[in-house]
């Protein structure tokens, strides 16, 4: 073990990240008229893989993809490889420095590196992108994420004063505790006073909601690097890379939708990328998640209309009673919400929050409002455009496996079964994460593999609950001696079932 590296020191537990999915990057490069590789089958590198739970995630839904993670933590590698194995998923972990990577590991159709540019040293971020240029097939995306200014200049504020007051502290534990402790102190000291203080306090609420680990790996890092996104396409581009988009929709375009905004850019800048530069000034960005292709594909700067024609839409929303308009107001309880006054746009929706998790073909969705001359089509492709951009609904080139009925064997993913035997939150194949509080309902999603209907549940379901004395509902707990308690559950399970089905966590058989 490198002693000296602070993820072999401070462990950094992965997760799934629905923004780096190939699924993503796939339906992205659509949007822009480049056609990358198909996923089944896909070759996928990930720079920077810690624990790769990330990459097991991804073996949960495709075992026939390769899956190359690449980390420089003996740890984090070592901790991937017991998940993979407990959780009987093929992938394929490397525990050395990316700058080894060469024409021997092959061609890679999709690349991703997310937490590492920004954290490492110049000649480690030159070699990520030499490693993108080099390795990435004639059609790839490549995934790189990294803190941008100008809003890190407003972390800088915090992170100069932490570093400043953990200095002579080496324990993870302890640099940890003193900089919560110090934030506390500096949110209380600017209460009151210049508009600069509440800057400062807001970054501290920040830092106050982050994770131990990500308190100790990115607030507390040696090396933390923002720059401006014209510096960081200046260096892809010196590496044969170019900009295609961000992995998060609404990040890029949510501001070019607003004709007066791109009308004022395009006074002051001419380009592509210097108009990214100045929307990154307009909403003081502070981070990004930016796909990359080989500089020779040509690609569209804006979203295709007829490109969305070709996807789906999947939407989890919540109608609210019609206003005094007659106008329909939808919520999907995160992002914000809509109104929406066309009764064959409303009615659009309600079926998009009737179905969920399920998603509605393109040319479904057409029939439903009556749109078919192709003004009314592109008016609808827009429409989704805007409700991607938005947050509020999700767009899908190619279908995500989701159950949205229940099998005769139910199943959730390998993955979601080794996280629910650790007793943390689960993820579904979309990435939502779900928070699996009781016992019984932990124990239920650890026996859905496919292999077993009701019956077989139950019965296994109530072994559990007599050897592991498992809590029960109330409905269940009034039960004399638990007599029927196999009988009961399975009453109870059809029902226990369909809820897992409506929040997307039920997979599709073989997936």
């Amino acid at each position: 073990m490198n002693a000296e590296n602070p993820y072999d020191q401070q462990e950094y537990p992965g997760s799934p990240r629905p923004q780096a999915h190939p699924r993503r990057l796939r339906t992205h490069a659509w949007l822009h008229g480049h056609r990358a590789a198909e996923l089944a089958g896909a070759r996928v590198l990930e720079l920077g893989c810690g624990d790769a739970q990330h990459l097991i995630w991804l073996a949960s839904e495709f075992p026939q993809m390769r899956l190359v993670g690449v980390d420089l933590a003996e740890s984090g590698v070592r901790r991937g490889r017991d998940i993979a194995r407990a959780a009987g998923l093929k992938v394929e972990l490397h525990a050395c420095d990316l700058r080894a990577i060469d024409a021997g590991w092959g061609e890679f159709d999709y690349i991703i590196a997310h937490g590492v540019y920004s954290w490492v040293p110049p000649a480690v971020r030159d070699a990520l992108l030499a490693v993108c240029a080099e390795r990435l097939a004639p059609a790839g995306v490549a995934f790189v994420s990294y803190n941008t200014l100008p809003g890190g200049h407003m972390r800088r504020l915090l992170e100069d004063m932490l570093t400043y007051h953990v200095r002579d502290m080496a324990a993870p534990a302890e640099r940890m505790l003193a900089a919560r402790d110090f934030a506390q102190r500096l949110v209380a000291w600017s209460a009151e006073g210049e508009p600069e203080r509440a800057v400062l306090a807001a970054e501290c609420q920040r830092l106050l909601e982050m994770t131990p680990a990500g308190l100790y790996h990115d607030a507390l890092a040696d090396i933390n690097t923002p720059l401006l996104f014209a510096d960081f396409a200046a260096h892809a581009a010196r590496h044969g890379l170019a900009y295609l988009a961000e992995a998060h929709f609404s990040d890029a375009e949510r501001i070019w939708l607003n004709p007066n905004f791109a009308d004022e850019v395009a006074q002051l800048a001419s380009g592509r990328v210097a108009r990214e530069q100045y929307a990154d000034f307009a909403r003081m960005r502070r981070f990004r998640q930016t796909l990359l292709v080989h500089a020779d594909v040509g690609v569209s700067a804006v979203p295709l209309v007829a490109a969305v024609r070709d996807m789906a839409v999947a939407a989890r929303l919540t109608a609210g009673e019609p206003g005094a308009s007659g106008a329909r107001s939808f919520s999907d309880g995160k992002n914000g919400s809509i109104s929406i006054a066309d009764p064959a746009r409303a009615h659009l929706m309600e079926v998009l929050a009737q179905m969920a998790p399920a998603r509605l073909p393109f040319a479904d969705a057409a029939r439903f409002t009556g749109a078919r001359d192709e003004e009314a089509l592109a008016d609808l492709a827009r429409f989704f455009l805007v409700l991607y951009s938005a947050g509020m609904a999700e767009l899908e080139l190619d279908r995500t496996p989701i159950a949205c009925v229940v099998a005769e064997r139910p199943a959730v993913t390998a993955y979601a079964r080794w996280q629910v035997g650790q007793g943390a939150a689960v993820a579904t194949l979309r990435g939502q994460v779900l928070e699996i509080e009781d016992a019984l309902s932990r124990a239920l999603i650890g026996l859905l593999d496919g292999q077993r209907d009701v019956a077989d549940i139950a019965h296994a379901l109530a072994a559990q609950v007599r050897t592991q004395n498992l809590p029960l509902p109330p409905a269940l707990e009034s039960s004399p001696d638990h007599a029927d308690l196999e009988a009961l559950l399975a009453a109870r399970l059809p029902e226990k079932l369909a809820e897992l089905a409506r929040v997307g966590l039920l997979v599709e058989a073989g997936a």
